[in-house]
């Protein structure tokens, strides 16, 4: 996998795989068939939530849902209430055990708090 810092590059780096006419950023692309659509939606998301870390955009979320009395959790508390099922840094995918809502959680890597609880739509 390619590293990707930033948009910039990451529109450089579809274009080499793709070829300039094929990179629509934040649009979908239906040309490509859907596996391809995958990878660069995947791409994308990677860039993104790397752009996330390096920026400490967790930090500053953790400190606005703390400004607002949002819960948060310790290691220990999440896994008690959530079981994981994905991670994809900031983030993990997890099913709340109480009631089987599956969601995300935000999280920092030190100390390691996990908050911001989002359930996933029904769709």
């Amino acid at each position: 996998m390619t590293d990707i810092d930033t948009h910039a590059e990451l529109a450089e780096h579809l274009a080499d795989l793709h070829g300039p006419e094929m990179v629509y950023l934040g649009h979908q692309v239906t040309e490509l068939p859907s596996r391809r659509l995958a990878e660069l939606e995947s791409l994308h998301a990677q860039a993104h939530r790397k752009l996330m870390i390096d920026n400490g955009q967790p930090a500053r979320d953790l400190e606005h849902d703390r400004a607002f009395g949002k819960q948060e959790w310790t290691t220990d508390e999440a896994v008690a209430e959530f079981d994981f099922v994905g991670f994809a840094a900031p983030f993990v995918v997890v099913v709340r055990k109480s009631d089987g809502v599956r969601g995300s959680l935000e999280f920092t890597h030190s100390p390691r708090v996990y908050f911001g609880f989002t359930a996933d739509e029904e769709g």
